[in-house]
């Protein structure tokens, strides 16, 4: 997929399962969660050019702002870092 292809190629993360996409018209967000215990979980944002998924964005937490420059929808927006799955977010 192209969530998993941007994250091995903008990451050291290489065993790692996506969780299924929320998007929000031609923008799309993906949770990273390493297989690895203690790594960290990222965010993975993905905007629709023509037929297929571009990887745009990723990151832990993206810092104020930056849906608005990239566009992204705010519906889609996450300012909390990744967690794995089942724990709860981190500080806002």
């Amino acid at each position: 997929s192209a969530a998993q292809a941007y994250v091995r190629s903008h990451s050291a993360l290489s065993d790692f399962i996506l969780e299924l996409p929320i998007t929000s018209g031609e923008y799309a967000r993906t949770r990273a969660v390493p297989s690895r215990p203690g790594d960290p979980a990222v965010w993975v944002y993905l905007v629709r050019q023509g037929a297929y998924w571009q990887g745009l964005t990723m990151g832990a937490s993206l810092p104020s702002g930056a849906c608005e420059i990239f566009g992204i929808p705010p519906a889609l927006c996450v300012t909390t870092p990744a967690t794995a799955a089942g724990q709860a977010p981190g500080p806002r």
